[in-house]
């Protein structure tokens, strides 16, 4: 049987929350509703190799404060 680890594991050791995990999960095609869902080593590869190519730059948000001049 192949080892699993959860996406709360995956997102400690990673240094990313668990929401981020998820969120990749959907953009590869991996079903993952929450954050005690296991992902096997085939999955957790993609998941480790779509942050490390970068290719998730363009889905972050990125909240920018507008001071206005006074």
């Amino acid at each position: 049987m192949e080892s699993s680890k959860p996406i709360h594991k995956i997102s400690k050791e990673l240094g990313l929350e668990t929401n981020r995990i998820i969120l990749a999960c959907k953009t590869l095609g991996i079903y993952a509703k929450g954050s005690s869902k296991r992902l096997n080593s085939e999955e957790l590869d993609k998941v480790i190799n779509y942050f490390n190519s970068g290719k998730n730059v363009s889905n972050e948000t990125i909240e920018i404060e507008s001071k206005k001049p006074e």
